[in-house]
């Protein structure tokens, strides 16, 4: 037997001492894994034939070891700390944005039936905004894999900067709707710059070229502090702005549009900073512009990957039951306007950043991150069940506590497919998920905000506000039990070091 260890090598009760970087004159500024490995490799010199296959996998097992304790940095740190900050920018603009909407179509349903009750100028307020959210996500499953394509080919940081200009024609649109009392200019604008839903996919793309898919899960889960910390300001400063005036949250859009170009003229081009390897397999994959066969092209590249995008699929259904009504759902059983909202939405943010920063990767680095989206999935389907009951108040703010955690699984499930994707097509297929993500998301704003709209309308059998919740806690245990199924038939898809 040998014992191996990074000073010295033990053979037979034997002790020497193995080559070292100094004594191969490698300069510590280039010293890199693949020298260290070559130092290894002399070593083996000492050995006899028997014990050389143990050497190689005791030396597997080192790396491997090295590899998932590593608490380092990444090398393109700033870069990674950049586009968190871009990408906070625009959820707080969008977040400040769905404060104003849904204001926006109770007030417009109101000045258009004046004799209606609250509860049926809800219903109309509700289908209307069911609408221009479904438009939007039917753009980014369209125009998705294009906008992947051209990520992969012109680069990540050309399509951020589409992204805040289409965002400042949408706010335009909403601006001059809101003002004329018209809204047919708004759902086309909408739904036209709703190409800014693939935000989350360039992001995500731009982490990948920048990290390893050791570093990747972890990355990707403290992406959430950007999405919390987004999600806590947004609101504050949108209810803060609806005191002075409903159209006052659009200007403070237009700043954060401003923000966030000077944040992209100190970024760098993520696509540069490849591999020379990963830079020529990128130019040679072959890419698709119709989300078919992106979709087609996703589920084609390996069952394991298909199994854990139907998870994403369907929990990204389930998601919308909140994101979508929870305005209108508070307002009708607690009374909350714009302001408590804003409130809440923050509190769910802060919620976010604590998993983000502190709960999720202590759990994934004591468990795995498959077990943490899996509880993540049963936990998730509990609280539904809750919302659907939740008549008092202090019930739905204790369920946004433990709930919180929704919106970093999907970016951590997102991270499962993206370690086990070829470097060179991470941008196709990450768009390709985030485009079959916005069908799902497409189908669960049409169908969650109908069947609040149908259950607290007169039509409605009974009266029953939380019965979308209800039901969608159906599908969301479901990806419970589907995920169980699939890592017990997948139990490690992370490729092996290849003995040299």
């Amino acid at each position: 037997m040998i014992d191996t260890d990074e000073s010295m090598i033990q053979e037979n009760g034997a002790t020497f001492t193995p080559y070292t970087k100094d004594e191969e004159n490698v300069s510590s500024e280039h010293y890199t894994d693949d020298d260290e490995h070559s130092l290894w490799i002399k070593n083996k010199d000492y050995l006899d034939q028997e014990d050389e296959d143990e050497f190689d996998d005791q030396y597997d097992n080192i790396n491997s070891v090295k590899a998932a304790t590593s608490i380092g940095r990444p090398k393109y740190f700033k870069d990674i700390i950049l586009v968190f900050c871009l990408w906070s920018v625009m959820v707080m603009s969008a977040f400040i944005f769905s404060l104003f909407i849904p204001t926006m179509y109770s007030q417009y349903a109101n000045y258009k039936h004046p004799n209606n009750t609250p509860q049926e100028n809800q219903a109309i307020a509700t289908h209307m905004k069911s609408i221009t959210d479904a438009s939007p996500l039917l753009m980014v499953f369209v125009f998705g894999p294009l906008i992947g394509v051209l990520s992969d080919k012109y680069g990540r940081k050309k399509i951020f900067m589409l992204n805040l200009t289409l965002l400042a024609i949408d706010v335009t649109c909403a601006l001059i709707s809101y003002k004329s009392e018209n809204l047919v200019l708004f759902f086309i604008g909408h739904t036209v710059c709703g190409l800014t839903g693939a935000n989350s996919a360039v992001v995500l793309s731009f982490i990948s070229d920048l990290t390893t898919k050791e570093e990747r899960p972890r990355v990707f889960a403290i992406s959430g502090i950007a999405l919390g910390t987004g999600i806590v300001i947004g609101p504050l400063m949108g209810g803060f702005a609806m005191k002075i005036s409903t159209s006052a949250p659009l200007y403070l859009v237009y700043i954060l549009v401003i923000i966030g170009f000077i944040l992209l003229f100190f970024m760098k081009e993520s696509t540069l900073l490849r591999s020379e390897e990963d830079k020529l397999k990128a130019k040679s994959a072959k890419k698709t512009i119709n989300p078919f066969k992106s979709i087609i092209k996703l589920f084609g590249s390996s069952k394991y990957v298909a199994f854990v995008t139907c998870l994403y699929i369907v929990f990204s259904f389930t998601v919308e039951d909140v994101l979508t009504t929870m305005y209108y759902y508070t307002a009708l059983r607690y009374g909350w306007g714009p302001v408590e909202n804003s409130y809440n939405i923050a509190f769910l943010g802060a919620m976010v950043i604590i998993y983000s920063v502190f709960l999720l990767p202590m759990a994934i680095r004591r468990f795995s991150d498959r077990i943490v989206i899996s509880i993540s999935f049963l936990v998730s389907a509990i609280i539904r069940v809750v919302y659907a009951f939740a008549v008092n108040q202090y019930i739905w703010i204790a369920c946004g506590f433990i709930g919180g955690m929704g919106s970093v699984i999907l970016n951590l499930t997102q991270a499962i497919i993206s370690k086990s994707t070829p470097p060179e097509i991470q941008g196709s297929i990450l768009t390709g998920v985030v485009s079959v993500g916005s069908l799902a998301n497409l189908a669960g704003a049409l169908v969650t905000q109908n069947i609040y709209a149908y259950f607290i309308s007169p039509k409605a059998p009974i009266y029953f506000p939380g019965a979308h919740f209800l039901i969608d806690s159906v599908p969301t245990f479901l990806t419970f039990i589907g995920s169980l199924l699939i890592w017990k038939f997948y139990p490690d898809t992370t490729p092996t070091t290849t003995k040299q």
